[in-house]
């Protein structure tokens, strides 16, 4: 955290915020560009019956995982960015716990298909075929919590990267040579575990060098588990596992609903828009990457480090999410016409839904990421499991009656309600005050202005849309930035002015 000593608001400090986002957009995008690529191949070639079994297993793989994870990956940032050395203690144990905690997941998982859930016995096999991949998965997503604290996000990446190119390259030929969605499953666990033996190979390296040059920490590096350790820290990982156990839920509960009370052709339609917003909430979670250890390092540090970076990360997440969200909602039917030949208004109004709660997933994340940090999980898990039950219950409500748009405007309340509860919260009781708002409005006024250009050159196409929509958005932020704007200069402007007259 060496970037934010001193002014963390200086050019240096934002050079490494925006590298150190770039690397982890790159580690979350990779894979899923993969996957959705792969999707639209299934989508095309056999239709959104079996597109919608891949989106499921996908569903209950990424829920498994992040439910084995209990916290821990949470826990491993925020203590190792404190305490860097550790870094190999806590690798050792917590992968230890990562292993039994995914099997008790996919044994899980096993009897959540075949006991309780009626699905046919097609989509039995993928989902249970798919769910092997909580192992692998679990593991590198351990290591990456560690690389994240000591900020080897390029690490990260290069490693997502590697393992997104090769499932892509090798399920792309299968699927061209006539393969069927079982095969596609078993090169994606290939990918995973290459993904996991490269990160231990990595770690492996960061450590020695870690060794080299600081002696001192070779006693603490060896590969046998301390069983107290173990113990202490899945006390201390409880407050995280609720979060994470309801964050999780919440990740995919609108398709598991959907395929529960709709079929699962409905569940291929929704995921076509699902996975473009999947795509672009990318981009927020890899900003959360950088902003979490930054944060808690500002924590420990004073108010006034914590209240620079939280200010800051509202206007980097305006920034980015604002132009996304609004130009995604106009341009929905152009950029669903990638998926599908004829886009069904379903989806395409399902998308334009979606769009908000793309946009709330921007705005309330450091305000979620400051009450982790400030000890606050338990108000957290209360909104958060709030919104969960908002979701579930519209959800049988309005799906069905309204079918996928029924579930994404479920989903999209159910995230409105969560943001303001988050930001009331951190408002009245952990940061007064603060102007996270207020340096919103400048990238607000450029996207207004962006959202009217691109909704008169909406019939347009996308590569002539999207390049001016992005053009007129930095020239209106470069005005509204423009030192002639401020107050003091826009005097001394006018008074220069008024002498010439």
């Amino acid at each position: 955290m060496e970037w934010l000593a001193g002014n963390i608001s200086s050019k240096k400090a934002e050079i490494k915020f925006v590298s150190d986002s770039i690397f982890a957009l790159a580690s979350r995008l990779a894979p899923r560009i993969a996957s959705t690529l792969l999707f639209i191949v299934l989508m095309r070639r056999e239709g959104p019956a079996m597109a919608g079994a891949f989106s499921l297993s996908i569903a209950f793989l990424t829920s498994a995982v992040l439910l084995s994870s209990f916290g821990l990956d949470e826990l491993i940032v925020r203590e190792v960015a404190k305490e860097p050395s550790c870094s190999h203690q806590y690798l050792v144990n917590m992968l230890l716990l990562r292993g039994l905690l995914s099997l008790v997941g996919y044994g899980a998982i096993v009897g959540l298909v075949t006991l309780v859930l009626d699905y046919d016995s097609m989509v039995q096999s993928i989902i249970l075929l798919q769910g092997l991949g909580i192992l692998p998965e679990g593991f590198m997503a351990t290591i990456f919590a560690v690389f994240n604290a000591n900020q080897k996000l390029n690490w990260m990446a290069f490693v997502t990267v590697c393992v997104s190119v090769f499932q892509l390259s090798v399920g792309g030929v299968a699927l061209w040579m006539g393969a069927g969605l079982e095969m596609l499953i078993w090169i994606l666990l290939s990918g995973s575990w290459l993904g996991a033996i490269v990160s231990i190979y990595l770690f492996n390296r960061f450590a020695t060098n870690a060794c080299m040059t600081f002696p001192e920490n070779e006693s603490k590096r060896h590969w046998q588990p301390d069983w107290t350790f173990c113990k202490q820290q899945l006390k201390n990982t409880i407050p995280f596992a609720v979060v994470i156990s309801l964050t999780s839920l919440d990740l995919q509960l609108d398709v598991i609903l959907l395929s529960v009370l709709h079929n699962i052709s409905a569940v291929g339609a929704y995921s076509a828009a699902r996975m473009i917003v999947l795509l672009l909430s990318l981009i927020p979670q890899a900003i959360r990457m950088v902003i979490y250890p930054s944060m808690s390092y500002a924590y420990a540090t004073g108010e006034a480090e914590v209240r620079c970076v939280y200010e800051q990360s509202w206007y980097y997440l305006a920034l980015t999410g604002l132009p996304l969200t609004l130009g995604g909602a106009i341009l929905a039917y152009p950029i669903l016409s990638v998926v599908y030949h004829q886009v069904p208004v379903a989806t395409m109004w399902a998308l334009r839904v979606l769009m908000l709660h793309l946009l709330v997933g921007f705005l309330y994340l450091p305000g979620t990421r400051l009450m982790v940090v400030s000890d606050h999980q338990i108000w957290l898990s209360t909104m958060l499991a709030f919104s969960v039950s908002l979701n579930v219950l519209l959800n049988f409500l309005l799906v069905p009656y309204l079918g996928i748009v029924g579930a994404s405007v479920a989903r999209a309340t159910s995230s409105l309600v969560y943001f303001l509860s988050v930001e009331l919260y951190v408002s009245g009781f952990i940061l007064p005050r603060h102007r996270g708002g207020q340096r919103a409005l400048k990238p607000l006024l450029a996207a207004i202005l962006m959202a009217v250009t691109v909704w008169l050159l909406r019939k347009c196409a996308l590569y002539v849309v999207l390049p001016l929509g992005a053009l007129l958005y930095g020239l209106a932020l470069l005005v509204l930035n423009s030192p002639l704007l401020k107050r003091q200069s826009l005097r001394r402007a006018l008074g220069k002015w008024s002498l010439l007259v």
